[in-house]
């Protein structure tokens, strides 16, 4: 005969297991059934596997299998709990599939049909409160005694109950609202601070907005304000420390003692000003560290180093540029037209020898002209008034040097319509292959004794008062009466030479033969035989 094995459902509850008072709530289910064997109710140990299908028949498992290796029916009647785990009851129906052998022998038994799992009344509460958990809940579903809110209003907890409540309604709320905004004027509002003592207080901030280092000093935190763009963008901020307040900005956190952070704005405790510097110098309102840019309404002014240089620049609005710039030697002030920078040879520059040069950024004397342009001037001087002087020079060695380095173009022009045009407090010397001044000069007198034949001189190729203390360098010889040989040092043989006679009309000189340094000269009375006869006389060297 064969054996058929009968589930009865006596009774199929899906519980939610209570392990203890505040535990969290399992996912383990008691299951109750009724097993026949031909009708007649079983007593023994069977083992029994359950499956859990999302269909009566086909479908896919959703949960299991699961076992239990030894269930105790006692005449007929069992009870198991079955745990498929979590997420398995998640709302839509399930079946359960039922296979049993006796006492763990032979081949599985699989019962027909399979048994939907059914909510008990507190399972339907429980499928209406995790609608709420997933987000469904709605306004009349919260106990606020009946009423419900109207657009607008937030949910507020009295200390007994929920209610509904407008902004800036009721002593709850701090806040008020004027059309679409909201503000808060009764009082003061602290961020880092319970006491408050402004409309807004600070203290503390975010550890990426300290003050982080200046040189190796730790600035100590203090109240501070931050923002940041985005999590990898460059981080904002202000705050004051004991040391002053800072705006400030970091790529990252803040500096370590090798890499300080640079705070952009700094205003110490003192009133000093620092923009690009972590600590402003005592004794300075205004610290910058890089350049500066000051716009006016005609213009703008520059400081900085455009140039390499220490530099202030200024450009006007109608074009063209002006330069102040230190090289650490020399002071240039220099312009230009158009916007780019002057040449450093396009204005006037002082050493730090006290040197000032026009023209050129290495003078070699006090003042330095320098042109190279064609048919110009190095030096221009100009005298319109009685007893004025176009140019003047006092010097042991150059009083006015001035320097023409192109055709047709002057060192030092000079142009007086009442007073001299030059004038030298001293020597005016020139090279002796140079045009123009007067090389040397001198006054002979030939009835003195032979070592005062020079009675005034003057000598360009002489130094200091050598150039024009008797002799002068010049040597006269009398080789015969009206007849002498003078010597001035220097090549004479390509400069032009003058003589004039003193206190005499009735004599003739005449230069009768020049080399090297020496001029011969020969003095007569203007006799048809032209006799030899003495005479003072002046000579000039051009």
């Amino acid at each position: 005969m064969i054996a058929t094995l009968k589930l009865q459902l006596h009774a199929l509850l899906a519980l939610l297991i209570l392990p203890g008072l505040g535990q969290a709530q399992g996912t383990a289910f008691t299951y109750n059934g009724r097993l026949l064997l031909d009708g007649t109710p079983v007593s023994a140990p069977y083992e029994m596997q359950f499956t859990l299908y999302d269909a009566i028949s086909g479908g896919t498992i959703v949960g299991g299998p699961f076992t239990r290796i030894q269930v105790d029916v006692v005449n007929g009647l069992f009870s198991t709990l079955i745990d498929f785990g979590a997420n398995v009851f998640t709302g839509p129906p399930r079946w359960l599939d039922i296979a049993v052998r006796p006492g763990g022998a032979g081949a599985l038994t699989i019962l027909a049909p399979r048994q939907e799992v059914t909510s008990s009344p507190y399972a339907i509460r429980a499928q209406t409160a995790g609608s709420v958990a997933a987000g469904t809940v709605v306004a009349d579903q919260l106990n606020t005694g009946g009423v419900a809110p109207i657009p607008g209003q937030f949910l507020s907890y009295d200390g007994g109950n929920l209610t509904w409540r407008t902004p800036g309604a009721g002593a709850a709320s701090v806040w008020l609202t004027n059309g679409t905004a909201a503000y808060y004027n009764v009082g003061n509002v602290g961020i880092g601070t319970i006491t408050p003592a402004h409309r807004l207080s600070l203290s503390g901030g975010p550890s990426w907005t300290e003050q982080g280092w200046v040189g190796s000093v730790e600035l100590p935190n203090g109240s501070a304000l931050g923002w940041q763009a985005n999590a990898a963008g460059q981080r904002f901020g202000m705050g004051h420390a004991n040391t002053g307040f800072y705006l400030f900005r970091t790529a990252s956190n803040p500096g370590t003692t090798t890499s300080p952070a640079l705070y952009d704005f700094v205003v110490n405790d003192e009133g000093n000003v620092g923009i690009g510097v972590n600590a402003p110098t005592a004794g300075y309102k205004l610290e910058v560290n890089g350049s500066t840019l000051l716009r006016t309404a005609n213009g703008s002014a520059q400081l900085g180093s455009p140039n390499r240089e220490m530099n202030r620049s200024m450009t006007p609005n109608a074009g063209n540029r002006a330069d102040l710039r230190f090289d650490g030697s020399v002071l240039k002030l220099v312009a230009s037209t158009g916007v780019v920078p002057p040449s450093a040879a396009n204005g006037i520059a002082i050493t730090t020898a006290g040197n000032v040069g026009i023209g050129t950024t290495a003078p070699i004397a006090k003042l330095h002209a320098e042109t190279s342009l064609a048919s110009t001037a190095a030096m221009y001087g100009k005298a319109t008034g009685a007893g004025a002087i176009g140019v003047q020079g006092d010097g042991a060695s150059a009083g006015v040097y001035g320097r023409a380095t192109s055709p047709a173009g002057a060192g030092v022009v000079g142009q007086g319509t009442s007073g001299p045009a030059v004038h030298a407090d001293g020597n005016a010397t020139q090279a002796r292959d140079k045009g123009g001044f007067v090389k040397a000069t001198a006054y002979i007198d030939p009835f003195l004794p032979a070592a005062q034949y020079v009675v005034r001189c003057y000598n360009s190729q002489q130094a200091g008062s050598a150039a024009s203390t008797a002799p002068c360098g010049i040597t006269v010889s009398r080789l015969a009466p009206g007849y002498y040989a003078i010597k001035f040092g220097f090549n004479i043989e390509d400069r032009f030479i003058s003589l004039t006679l003193r206190n005499s009309t009735a004599v003739t000189a005449q230069i009768i033969n020049v080399a090297g340094d020496e001029v011969e000269i020969f003095v007569n009375d203007g006799s048809d035989h032209g006799r030899q006869v003495d005479s003072r006389f002046y000579i000039i060297v051009y």
